[in-house]
């Protein structure tokens, strides 16, 4: 990935923000289809959250 960030803003905030979009997106994803095994995933995503 190639980032180029304006002030004032830094690249750890653009990848703050890009993770938190992400997995937002995904869960809701997740909850919407309901795949197989996809409360597995859901309880995985909270304990990452945890630590």
């Amino acid at each position: 990935m190639i980032v180029k960030v304006n002030e004032p803003f830094t690249v750890s905030e653009i990848l703050r923000d890009l993770k938190k979009f992400t997995s937002r997106a995904i869960v809701k994803k997740l909850e919407d289809e309901k795949p197989g095994g996809y409360q597995q995933i859901l309880d995985q995503f909270s304990k990452a959250e945890k630590t």
